[in-house]
């Protein structure tokens, strides 16, 4: 899972040690974080980059597994070099990530054109396809026309910000959080399946 996060990443000033930084950051200090987060974001890039994520979504898993680190960091045991934990959590949240957008893509997708017997598989089928479709809907304005521009359109982030006069930045938050309130409405079905 570590694979091309060689080595530690130089840490800030040179002043702190990343075991130093650590043990701040697991007190509270929010600085400290940050420069731990400075570091190794750009190997946690690589590393999504090269599993085959665009860059707006190795964008968006680095920026979860940061947030998904900061929550555990008391949990964090240091059996292994920090770098390797939030590796594997960087390539857990980038599967997770795909998992959930091919099944929300799939549900969307494949309503059929035309059905001549309705089965109860068709009729789930047809009925899931309505209410992720109302789920949409249901978003905040912003974030239902940035998804759908993501989705159905395949823009990159540079254009759903230039079509929509908006940064990069709130394209990438408006996805994170269009997708986290799909992902918990459906969160039962989509583990289920």
């Amino acid at each position: 899972m570590s694979e091309g996060i060689a080595g530690a990443p130089s840490i800030g000033d040179g002043k702190r040690s990343e075991d130093a930084l650590l043990r701040a950051a697991r007190q509270g200090d929010s600085a400290a974080f940050e420069t731990l987060a400075r570091a190794h974001s750009p190997a946690l890039l690589s590393l999504i980059r090269r599993l085959g994520g665009t860059v707006e979504d190795a964008e968006d898993v680095v920026q979860e597994t940061l947030i998904s680190a900061h929550r555990g960091l008391a949990r964090f045991r240091g059996e292994a070099p920090l770098r390797a934990w939030l590796a594997r959590i960087a390539v857990n949240t980038y599967r997770d990530m795909v998992r959930a957008t091919k099944r929300l893509v799939r549900a969307c997708m494949t309503m059929p054109e035309r059905v001549t017997v309705d089965t109860d598989r068709q009729l789930s089928g047809r009925d899931t396809v309505r209410r992720v479709m109302s789920a949409i809907q249901d978003l905040p304005p912003r974030q239902r026309e940035t998804l759908l521009m993501r989705i159905h359109e395949g823009f990159s982030y540079d254009e759903i910000a230039k079509n929509m006069g908006v940064g990069r930045d709130a394209v990438r938050m408006n996805l994170l959080e269009a997708r986290k309130k799909l992902l918990r409405r459906f969160a039962a079905e989509v583990e289920g399946r």
